[in-house]
């Protein structure tokens, strides 16, 4: 059988029962390393509960996981140049170009040059998605509840045998049928990485949910940001439209403390700080950057479970507005820089939401060579160059420009969406 460690974040550590609710088999959960002598023999291993009550864990496991799969990667983080660019980070790998894995995307375009489609169904028969991964890209299965906060399966690195793939099964898009209590959601290495430890986070992979946010997904990955130890940490999302990859329910883990950005964070992270205007409790309008976004911050010096939900609640409420009206749009789950309590183990969080122009309107490039995709890291300041050429001579000017012209939504589509929040701040929260 599999070995896995279980470790809960936010609540209790046990002994987890044996569960073949996913895999039509049953793991082997264990405790301690006494019970196993497979387990990695660190310190958080030999005492997980006190670990997990210290508030952070996961990502040293994470890391451990993903620095161990290097050999998988189809495209190494390593290749990749970068230089400062004003307030930007450009990078470039001839070998993320060349090699990255080819993707069936099977995107509806529409016809005429229609906007994509942000809602569109799952398809099966594309040749990839989540299901079809290589077991060994898998770091750890994990779940979340409403007692234990975040629950981790880590996959011993040594193993050589994996789980029995589940039955697939097919939800709608933007359903929530989704119970969120399963080990469904799976934590898979990026194959093809831009930043350190850039994983997937292919959320309940068997129910084959499309690229559609859902409130409990959204739910997960502001628990993954609240529990983390890392300030450099961020999950992000991409919708359909917005140059996500797949339809097939995901977002991302990544990392920025050694992309060379000043103070570790985007620059639209920073202009969420220093040029924003109040809307509602909580909630900014953002300037000060070439693309307009949202900010939303958990309200309140009270830092638990209830202003997690308080803050999903905004977040996936104007969400589902974007969903409903077609606009394509990125997201950025951050923590704030407010420490939090010193005996909570939960921290504050923020979401920068970027409702955007859909990706079929990206036209003639400004730089030289071929034009730049703007998915959400690209989007926040980390420009993806796709030539050496392009690499040496981007200038601020021209990164701006093509974020104006190819990102920033439309003028008055965002003085509307500005608007219904304004109107709707009790609705809201």
């Amino acid at each position: 059988m599999e070995t896995w460690l279980g470790v809960g974040l936010g609540g209790g550590v046990g002994l987890l029962k044996a569960i073949s609710v996913l895999y039509n088999r049953s793991l082997k959960i264990v405790k301690t390393e006494e019970s196993s002598p497979n387990i990695l023999k660190s310190q958080e291993d030999r005492n997980p509960e006190e670990h997990s009550k210290r508030g952070y864990g996961y990502d040293q496991r994470l890391v451990k996981g993903w620095e161990a799969r290097t050999s998988l990667f189809r495209t190494q983080y390593s290749a990749f140049i970068r230089r400062r660019v004003g307030k930007y980070v450009v990078q470039y790998s001839s070998m993320h170009t060349t090699r990255k894995r080819k993707i069936e995307t099977k995107i509806d375009k529409g016809l005429n040059s229609e906007p994509v489609r942000v809602i569109q169904a799952f398809d099966h028969d594309k040749k990839f998605n989540f299901n079809k991964v290589h077991q060994n890209e898998i770091i750890c299965a994990l779940r979340e509840t409403a007692k234990n906060g975040v629950i981790f399966l880590w996959r011993h690195e040594n193993s050589k045998k994996y789980i029995k793939k589940p039955e697939r099964k097919d939800k709608g898009a933007g359903s929530d049928g989704d119970t969120g209590y399963g080990y469904s959601t799976l934590l898979l290495i990026n194959i093809s990485p831009l930043t350190p430890a850039h994983c997937v986070i292919a959320y309940n992979v068997t129910d084959c949910m499309p690229q559609v946010l859902t409130n409990n997904s959204l739910r997960l990955g502001i628990k993954l940001i609240a529990y983390s130890n890392r300030p450099d940490s961020r999950i992000v999302f991409n919708s359909l439209g917005a140059y996500a990859s797949q339809n097939h329910l995901h977002m991302h883990y990544i990392t920025l403390k050694e992309l060379g950005f000043e103070d570790n964070m985007f620059p639209v992270e920073k202009a969420s700080l220093e040029c924003r205007r109040g809307i509602a409790p909580g909630t900014w309008a953002v300037g000060g950057y070439p693309v307009a976004s949202f900010r939303f911050d958990q309200v309140g010096n009270i830092v638990d479970e209830n202003s997690i939900e308080n803050l999903l609640n905004k977040v996936y409420t104007f969400v589902r507005v974007l969903q409903g009206r077609n606009i394509a749009h990125n997201i950025i789950i951050l923590p704030r820089n407010l420490p939090s309590n010193e005996t909570s183990q939960i921290r504050p969080c923020a979401v920068i939401v970027i409702p955007r122009k859909n990706q079929i309107y990206n036209i003639a490039p400004v730089c030289q060579g071929l034009p730049l995709k703007f998915a959400v890291v690209e989007t926040a300041g980390l420009v993806l160059a796709r030539s050496q050429q392009q690499f040496n001579s981007l200038t601020v000017q021209e990164i701006e420009k093509e974020l104006s012209r190819n990102v920033n939504l439309e003028e008055d589509v965002f003085e509307d969406l500005q608007n219904w929040i304004r109107n709707s701040h009790g609705e809201l929260g």
